[in-house]
C-alpha cells in the first residue's frame, strides 16, 4: 500500500476519492479529516466496504483512501476486506491524521454532548440535524422529535 504526502493525499481526496479513517473510535473523536468515514474495527471496515461500491466513477468503485495511526498496523484491515477489494485502496496519509492537522487542512470533531443536553440545545440551534442511523423498525419504536431516519445500511453516499 503506498504512502502518500498530505498534498497528495489532498489531490486525490479532491478528485472525489472516499476517504475511511481508522482510527480507534477515542482518538478519532478529538478531530478527524473533514469528510471521511469512520470503520474503525478490520470486521467493520470489512462489511460495510461493501456500501461504498456504489460511489462509481466511470471506471468502476470509487477507489479508497485511508487515515490511520502512525504506528497503526493496517494488515487486519486489508485481511477483512472481500477478495479482489484491496485494489480500491490507493494509500494510506503517511505521518496519519497528525500530518494533516499540522498543516493546516480542514479538519471535524465530534463532541459528545448528553441526551438531556442535547434536548435543551435543539430549541435553540437552527443548523442542528439530528440523523438516527438505526435500522428503521428501530426508528419506528421510537426516536427523538424531528429526527431524520437515515438507516446506515440505505446510505448510499457519504
Amino acid at each position: 500500500m503506498t504512502a502518500l504526502s498530505v498534498e497528495a493525499f489532498g489531490q486525490l481526496a479532491e478528485q472525489g476519492l472516499t476517504i475511511v479513517d481508522i482510527r480507534d473510535t477515542a482518538i478519532l473523536k478529538q478531530g478527524f479529516v473533514k469528510g471521511s468515514i469512520s470503520l474503525c474495527s478490520p470486521s467493520i471496515f470489512g462489511v460495510y466496504l461493501g456500501f461504498f461500491s456504489g460511489f462509481s466513477l466511470s471506471s468502476g468503485p470509487t477507489p479508497l483512501l485511508l487515515v490511520g495511526e502512525p504506528s497503526q498496523n493496517l494488515e487486519p484491515f486489508l485481511k477483512a476486506l472481500p477478495d479482489g477489494s484491496g485494489d480500491r485502496i490507493k494509500g494510506y496519509l503517511q505521518g496519519g491524521f497528525e500530518a494533516w492537522e499540522k498543516a493546516g487542512e480542514p479538519v471535524d470533531m465530534i463532541i459528545d454532548v448528553e441526551a438531556d443536553e442535547l434536548m435543551m440545545d435543539i430549541p435553540f440551534d437552527d443548523n442542528l440535524v439530528v440523523m438516527d442511523i438505526r435500522p428503521a423498525i428501530s426508528f419506528g419504536d421510537g426516536h427523538l422529535k424531528d429526527a431524520v431516519s437515515l438507516p446506515l445500511a440505505q446510505m448510499q453516499d457519504p
